[in-house]
């Protein structure tokens, strides 16, 4: 869509984004569901959007840039991580099978199993993103801070909402 007016041809990137989100995320939701077999935790790891969408927006705040088309390609890199994430997560607490263990001590015993290898990411993320920074133009600044700062807070974010919607949607199956 390139729209004929100023104020559409402005805001065309942003239709174009949401114009392949939709159709992605519909079949994303389908192989989720699937996946897992419930559609609740399918809203899991849904969610784990909002997180990514906060996230690209804090680090266009922090960076003090506008979003240009390298900035879209740095937030469908974030959505894609914060999906894959929440699902890791979602996996790690389904499988962790410990005799007698309460359902706190398993969401426990998950979370943190996960958590090393989602802050590796997360830093590695930071550190590749310096030397990107300090040589690139100023078009690819918005990449950069979405990248850079967006990936590393929407994963410290993921670590903690995803255990805690998982608790509060399953407790009851697992103590009940």
């Amino acid at each position: 869509f390139e729209g004929s007016s100023v104020t559409e041809q402005r805001h065309a990137p942003l239709l174009n984004f949401f114009i392949h989100l939709v159709p992605m995320l519909l079949v994303f939701v389908f192989l989720l569901v699937i996946r897992f077999n419930s559609a609740r935790q399918a809203m899991i790891v849904l969610s784990s959007i909002l997180t990514a969408a906060c996230a690209v927006v804090g680090a266009l705040w922090v960076g003090g840039t506008g979003i240009n088309e390298y900035g879209f390609f740095a937030a469908f890199l974030v959505v894609g991580w914060a999906l894959y994430l929440s699902s890791f997560q979602l996996e790690r607490i389904n499988y962790l099978d410990l005799p007698e263990t309460t359902f706190n001590s398993r969401l426990l015993s998950a979370s943190t199993q996960a958590m090393r290898p989602m802050l590796m990411v997360a830093v590695m993320a930071m550190v590749a993103m310096v030397p990107i920074y300090l040589q690139v133009t100023p078009a690819l600044y918005s990449m950069v801070f979405i990248i850079g700062i967006g990936l590393p807070l929407m994963s410290l974010i993921q670590i903690f909402l995803t255990p805690l919607l998982f608790a509060i949607l399953f407790a009851s199956r697992f103590n009940g």
